[in-house]
């Protein structure tokens, strides 16, 4: 599990910091709502809802939002004029790792 665990979060860090809609913000609904909220993606956990439904709504992963009070308007500022997510070093890990390996075919 520990490898297919590794996998699953590095690609759900690469999907909510890169996938755009038409628009250019985070094709994540949920996402759109924390970042333009001014919160910061903050960690994902793979294998955190290993329930049916868990799966079937985003494969068993799920993610924290962090709202860092003194940084919040900052954030904000950032998403709303850049469209820039604003990742903690753990998540900017996982998407520079998942650069550095590759998507899977």
């Amino acid at each position: 599990m520990k490898p297919l665990s590794a996998s699953l979060k590095r690609l759900c860090a690469e999907y909510l910091a890169t996938a755009k809609n038409r628009r250019g913000l985070p094709a994540d609904p949920v996402a759109r709502f924390h970042l333009g909220n001014g919160a910061s993606l903050h960690e994902v956990h793979a294998l955190a809802d290993v329930s049916a439904n868990g799966f079937r709504k985003s494969c068993s992963a799920m993610v924290n939002y962090y709202y860092d009070l003194a940084k919040v308007e900052q954030n904000n500022e950032s998403f709303v004029t850049q469209n820039k997510v604003t990742l903690s070093k753990q998540v900017k890990a996982l998407v520079e790792q998942s650069e550095t390996t590759g998507r899977p075919s």
